[in-house]
């Protein structure tokens, strides 16, 4: 499977990090409105870590993507004709950077994506990101949403399951839906065909998070269940298994995917 720009993919990728004022309490229990705020997070979230494997993701609205991809004027591209030796979708070295400003389209964007490929006559070899402050502003008529993204990713193929070891700073706004995630994890993927990796596989996605609604901070720990992709199902999402957000009390935050490519969602084991 070929994959888009690696430059591209982040931008569909990534939602809002809300700039947080206010005092936080790191001993908050999870209770239900602030886990369905977690539950719009957490789903874009999961679906950036699969956005960094598969081109054709699109877990912002399409229409807010091709607002960027008009302002071909409003975007530096580095260098001008990129390299991809091996054809993996993934440029030798490419830096993005946005400077874009549409009040027609009521759009905003701004900041740099950097990626490397590691061995760039290898398609498999793996490629580090670095995401430098991007951010997203679109509004409508009573409606908006916003995205902005920083940290570092880096993809190790050398050993299956791959790691990707993600350092970064994410969260999503729309309407009453908001929040952050700080994340640095390791996610693990096996791919299914190690001949066509990016393909479809399984992931790994445990560890610890830090969430917070803009009132207090929730220190989660992520267990994923059975996760698993095939881009030829779903484009935007996984196509089964269970990812759960549990505090130190025992509340419990769950997103179940299925190959109808939809999520549902529960507190406590109630619909959410």
């Amino acid at each position: 499977m070929r994959r888009a720009s690696i430059v591209t993919l982040t931008v569909l990728s990534f939602a809002l990090v809300l700039a947080l004022a206010g005092c936080s309490n790191p001993t908050a229990n999870l209770d239900r409105t602030a886990a369905q705020s977690l539950s719009t997070v957490a789903t874009q979230s999961d679906q950036a870590i699969l956005g960094t494997f598969q081109g054709s993701f699109q877990p912002l609205s399409v229409a807010s993507v091709q607002g960027i991809r008009r302002q071909a004027t409003c975007t530096t591209q580095v260098p001008a004709t990129v390299v991809d030796s091996d054809g993996d979708g993934i440029p030798a070295t490419e830096t993005t950077t946005y400077n874009c400003s549409q009040a027609s389209d009521g759009f905003d964007a701004s900041g740099s994506i950097s990626i490397h490929d590691h061995d760039d006559s290898v398609a498999t070899s793996g490629w580090d990101e670095h995401i430098n402050n991007v951010s997203y502003t679109m509004s409508g008529p009573g409606a908006s949403s916003s995205l902005r993204a920083d940290g570092d990713l880096v993809l190790d193929t050398s050993s299956t399951p791959y790691t990707l070891d993600a350092t970064y700073t994410f969260g999503y706004s729309s309407g009453s839906a908001s929040g952050s995630m700080t994340i640095d994890v390791h996610p693990r993927y096996t791919p299914a065909n190690p001949g066509d990796p990016f393909a479809a596989g399984s992931f790994v996605l445990n560890g610890t998070i830090s969430f917070s609604d803009g009132t207090h901070t929730y220190s989660l720990h992520r267990t994923s269940n059975n996760l698993t992709y095939d881009a030829t199902t779903c484009a935007n999402t996984f196509t089964g298994g269970t990812v759960t957000y549990e505090d130190g009390a025992g509340n419990t935050m769950t997103i179940t995917y299925s190959s109808s490519c939809t999520a549902t969602f529960t507190y406590n084991g109630q619909p959410l």
